[in-house]
């Protein structure tokens, strides 16, 4: 009877070290997951930094280059030979020209 009382505590004592390896286990699993999430969130962060940073390198891009296709228009309209070009019509070319570049500014 003390032998079966002794198998049956080293039976408990057994599944007992099992319970409390798999809590071990369970929590080197835990930490290695909030470290992931962890490191994950950084690389979320730099990933929004670098997209704010392109976003705002496009942007100028735009503007530099609807600015660049204004100033062409306007140095073709004003080097056009009188002939080609009234110059009322002219005049209301710059005209709309420069509007569209303060309109480019102003945003």
């Amino acid at each position: 009877m003390i032998q079966a009382i002794q198998e049956c505590c080293n039976n408990i004592a057994k599944k007992l070290e099992q319970a409390a390896e798999k809590i071990r286990t369970h929590d080197q699993g835990v930490k290695s997951d909030s470290y992931n999430i962890e490191k994950l969130e950084k690389e979320v962060v730099e990933l929004n930094r670098k997209h704010d940073h392109l976003s705002t390198l496009v942007e100028q891009l735009e503007y530099d280059h609807a600015n660049c296709l204004l100033q062409n228009a306007q140095e073709r309209v004003e080097a056009s030979h009188p002939l080609q070009l009234h110059d009322r019509v002219k005049a209301n070319f710059l005209s709309e020209i420069r509007s569209l570049q303060q309109a480019i500014e102003f945003k």
